[in-house]
């Protein structure tokens, strides 16, 4: 049943990093370059069943899309590294415009996503290894 889990938490790994990098590489090859404007941060707390709480910052963009359409989204990090007001270069899916970055070399980064990936097969490999 060990052994199971693991695979299961290792997949799980792997198919989010998967995704993330996926996400990643398609706004790199489809994704449309504009101006937008930090509109602010916003705040996201999650409280586990002891009441310990953690805190994380999305940074809210606004631009218009090649098309004319308006956009107001949250991007994930940005955190301290922007200001409200302040003019960043966004890339965006034109398929699904809510789907945008910072265009900076952080937000285009895939790391996260391979990470996710490696932690995932290692969970499997250790999973199998120490089960047996």
């Amino acid at each position: 049943m060990a052994l199971v889990v693991m695979i299961l938490l290792g997949v799980t790994f792997v198919g989010g990093g998967g995704f993330l990098v996926y996400r990643k590489h398609r706004l790199a090859t489809v994704g449309q370059h504009v101006s937008g404007t930090v509109i602010g941060m916003r705040e996201h707390v999650t409280r586990d069943p002891d009441g310990f709480e953690q805190r994380s910052w999305n940074t809210v963009l606004g631009f218009r899309t090649a098309d004319g359409q308006d956009i107001r989204t949250e991007v994930s990090g940005g955190y301290g590294m922007v200001q409200v007001g302040a003019q960043v270069g966004v890339i965006y899916d034109p398929r699904n415009p809510r789907n945008a970055e910072i265009d900076s070399p952080a937000g285009r980064s895939r790391a996260t996503g391979y990470i996710f990936m490696v932690v995932g097969l290692l969970v499997i490999v250790f999973g199998i290894v120490l089960v047996r």
